[in-house]
């Protein structure tokens, strides 16, 4: 059974989690480059905003919301791939700035300023096991939260953000360009 909660992003930050749901079908071998193809596609999809297509991706999972707020990210990139069984296991590294999270503009205490963002500049390592169901590469569930979304995405939010956000938010994006230059380049 699939069960897709839509939360539009604009209302809310809310964030999503995929939790394993009944089996169906069954998994097979999946080659390097096919798994590194599945995750490209869901980066791109979980980065830009379309939870649907991301969720798509994802074998027999039930998603469900588990937080109030998105990790602006300002690069995520491959870094490795290996085999486990059955299982290509794509090991991605995002350069995360900090957590970002709107109040309702209609309730917010400002309604011009209902952006906050809490600073907190790092990189996050997530290794997510992908499988071929019947003949198709797809992403296994996990305790992944795929709560990241481009950090130009929230920039343009920043006119929306009270003072002290706007000015932690211009002090991560200088110190996350940095650290976004460090990340390793992907050796298949």
């Amino acid at each position: 059974m699939r069960v897709l909660i839509r939360l539009a992003f604009w209302t809310t930050a809310a964030a999503l989690i995929a939790v394993p749901a009944a089996a169906q079908g069954s998994k097979s071998s999946t080659d390097s480059s096919a798994a590194v193809h599945v995750v490209e596609r869901f980066l791109r999809a979980e980065t830009m905003g379309a939870s649907d297509s991301a969720w798509k991706l994802l074998h027999d999972c039930t998603v469900a919301p588990t937080t109030d707020y998105l990790e602006p990210t300002i690069k995520q990139r491959i870094i490795s791939v290996r085999r486990k069984a059955d299982t290509s296991v794509v090991t991605v590294r995002y350069v995360v700035l900090g957590r970002a999270s709107s109040e309702d503009p209609a309730t917010a205490k400002n309604p011009d300023r209902y952006w906050h963002f809490q600073p907190g500049v790092r990189t996050e390592t997530i290794h997510y096991p992908v499988v071929t169901v019947g003949s198709e590469a797809m992403i296994d569930c996990g305790s992944f939260p795929p709560n990241h979304a481009a950090a130009r995405r929230i920039a343009a939010q920043r006119s929306h953000m009270d003072e002290q956000s706007q000015h932690d938010w211009d002090s991560a994006w200088t110190q996350g360009q940095r650290l976004a230059d460090t990340l390793p380049k992907h050796r298949p």
